[in-house]
């Protein structure tokens, strides 16, 4: 069933200089439970459209479906509510509260769903403990690396057990080792329902993905 369907999309900046082109009449679907890699150099548009996708970043034309009803970015409330209740991101900037500890930073999305804090302790407790982050939970996160503040916000994400999660470069700070468990831990969630869209340079990670997209000059092709 496709979840996600997009339709000549474009997507264009303005300066006084020019006008850029980022994305150029772009199409793509997207299935219910699919795991999806974009790639493709630096500055091709994979993170505008990733943002576009999670309904953070609006478009200059085309037309964007979700679940078969048609997304109107005049409608801030509605699709707030679609990002609060059915997407996890995970941003490339990683996005944490650095004044604020570990624990804190990962209950945010379980507060702004009003969500019993309590009766998800545990399943915070397993996957900081997969994650090898069980250890920094009382830590502000200003006091950790970068490989583990991108743990951090995988774990963020992950928690809201979200029906479509949105990764953008998420194993880009990450030692070998801690890939192949957010690749795990990735494809665990995906068995078990989760589309997962992802933009990653790395062909390794690239190849745990059943579906695979290029962008290049603003125009997408799957590979």
């Amino acid at each position: 069933m496709c979840i996600i369907k997009i339709e000549n999309l474009c997507k264009r900046t303005t300066s006084k200089q020019d006008t850029k082109i980022i994305l150029n009449n772009l199409s793509l679907y997207i299935n219910k439970g699919d795991f999806v890699a974009i790639t493709g150099t630096s500055g091709a548009g994979k993170t505008t459209l990733l943002k576009i996708l999670a309904l953070i970043e609006s478009f200059d034309c085309g037309d964007y479906w979700l679940n078969h009803k048609k997304i109107s970015f005049r409608k801030d409330a509605i699709n707030a509510n679609i990002r609060k209740v059915n997407f996890g991101y995970i941003p490339q900037n990683l996005g944490l509260i650095e004044s604020i500890s570990v624990y804190e930073n990962i209950l945010i999305p379980l507060y702004i769903q009003r969500r019993n804090v309590i009766a998800i302790k545990q399943k915070i407790d397993t996957l900081s403990r997969i994650l090898n982050i069980h250890h920094l939970l009382a830590e502000n996160t200003d006091h950790l690396s970068l490989g583990e503040k991108q743990r951090v916000a995988i774990l963020r994400a992950c928690i809201k057990q979200p029906s479509i999660l949105f990764a953008d470069e998420p194993t880009a700070s990450l030692d070998p080792e801690n890939k192949k468990i957010i690749m795990k831990l990735f494809q665990e969630l995906n068995h078990k329902g989760t589309t997962i869209i992802m933009n990653s340079h790395d062909h390794e990670i690239i190849e745990c993905t059943n579906t695979r997209y290029l962008i290049k000059n603003g125009i997408i092709k799957k590979l």
